[in-house]
């Protein structure tokens, strides 16, 4: 799991852009910190006012996904929540941003409590939680 703060994302993709060494190349771009998402989902449960997440055994989140997602689609509407889902946020690795900082110079500057401090007065502004 691998959040970025939205402006450590445009930096990256401007890196990535105007710079020769990112033609044609493919890159991670990824924060600071490689959180679990116990942690990363933490952040927005207290957002809400929630003190703590709900966890469950990784063999019943495929399940639950699976039948959740697949009557989702059955109903015709659009679902993303499948095993592989469970799977992406169920790993405990994140992503090397090795070779974006070499070829790029590109190095996130937002850590994940200042971007959650950003996200959560965003979302006060817009009047969401």
């Amino acid at each position: 799991f691998s959040p970025v703060y939205i402006d450590d994302l445009v930096d990256g993709i401007a890196l990535a852009a105007g710079k020769p060494e990112g033609s044609g190349q493919i890159f991670n771009l990824t924060g600071t910190e490689q959180p679990s998402c116990n942690e990363y989902f933490g952040h927005l449960a207290r957002m809400l006012g929630k003190t703590r997440v709900r966890v469950m055994p990784t063999a019943l989140a495929y399940l639950a996904a699976d039948v959740l997602g697949g009557a989702a689609r059955l109903l015709g509407r659009p679902s993303e929540l499948g095993r592989n889902t469970m799977w992406m946020l169920s790993r405990r690795f994140g992503y090397s941003i090795a070779k974006a900082h070499r070829l790029l110079g590109y190095a996130p500057k937002i850590a994940l409590a200042e971007g959650m401090r950003r996200v959560r007065a965003w979302c006060e502004s817009e009047q969401l939680i």
